[in-house]
C-alpha cells in the first residue's frame, strides 16, 4: 500500500505540467531567459547549428521542481520527481527544427511506462541558443489534451504568471551545443483554488515554477 501511495503522488506530481524551484537550487545550466542568446556568458563551447546532421537522438529526463518561499518548503524536489525522457531532434528548415519527445515513468514509480508525447517547433540560433512553446495539443496518458494552463489550474489550483508565459501557453529557452540539450521555463504561481493533485493542496503565498528538460546526445543506431 505503502508502494501504490508513492507511485499515487509521483503520477500526481508529474501532472503539475511546470514545476517550482528555488533559485538556490539551480545548476550552471539555469540563465535567465533574457539573455539565452548569448550563450558564451555560460562559458559553453557552442558548435554552429550548421554542422548538426539532420536527425539528432538524444535521451536525459525532464524535472520538476516546486518552491514555496514563504513557506520555506520544497514541494517537490526535481532529485526525485522527474520523467525519462527519449528524443529525436529533426531539422527542418533554416533554424526551424522539430523535437519529438517519449516521456516515460521511471522503475521506482511503476515504470517503465509511456506517459506523454509530445511533438515541439524548436529554434536553435547558429549560436546555440533555443527556444520552444508548450505546443496546442499533445498525447498524455492515453488521451489528447490541450490548454496546459488550464490543466495546470487544474492540478495546482494555480494560476501562472512570469517571463515564461507567451502567448497563452509556457515559453522555455535554453541551449544545444551539438552535445549537450537544455531548456526550461520560469514561472510564478498564484494558488486562488483548491488543487486536483493533493501534493499541491494548502500553499501559503506564492509558488515559484520550474520546468526543465536535460537531454544528451545518443547513438541513434542504440535506439532513441
Amino acid at each position: 500500500m505503502k508502494t501504490f501511495r508513492s507511485v499515487l503522488f509521483f503520477i500526481a506530481g508529474i501532472c503539475l505540467l511546470a514545476s517550482c524551484s528555488k533559485s538556490d537550487l539551480f545548476s550552471g545550466n539555469d540563465f535567465n531567459a533574457s539573455n539565452s542568446d548569448d550563450m558564451n556568458l555560460k562559458g559553453l563551447a557552442v558548435s554552429s547549428v550548421k554542422s548538426l546532421p539532420d536527425e539528432i537522438c538524444l535521451n536525459g529526463t525532464s524535472n520538476f521542481d516546486v518552491y514555496a518561499p514563504k513557506e520555506g518548503r520544497v514541494v517537490v524536489d526535481p532529485a526525485q520527481m522527474y520523467l525519462n525522457v527519449e528524443a529525436t531532434l529533426t531539422h527542418v528548415e533554416g533554424q526551424n527544427y522539430l523535437l519529438n519527445t517519449t516521456e516515460i515513468l521511471p522503475p521506482e514509480a511503476g515504470g517503465p511506462m509511456v506517459y506523454r508525447i509530445i511533438d515541439w517547433e524548436v529554434k536553435i540560433s547558429e549560436g546555440g541558443a533555443v527556444k520552444f512553446s508548450w505546443p496546442e495539443s499533445w498525447w498524455e496518458l492515453g488521451v489528447d489534451r490541450g490548454d496546459v494552463l488550464g490543466q495546470v489550474l487544474d492540478h495546482t489550483g494555480c494560476i501562472l504568471h512570469g517571463p515564461g508565459i507567451n502567448k497563452g501557453t509556457i515559453a522555455y529557452n535554453g541551449y544545444f551545443d551539438g552535445i549537450s540539450f537544455y531548456a526550461a521555463m520560469h514561472l510564478t504561481g498564484e494558488q486562488v483554488q483548491e488543487p486536483t493533485m493533493p501534493v499541491y493542496a494548502e500553499i501559503d503565498g506564492p509558488v515559484k515554477l520550474v520546468f526543465s528538460m536535460t537531454l544528451n546526445k545518443v547513438d541513434c543506431s542504440e535506439g532513441k
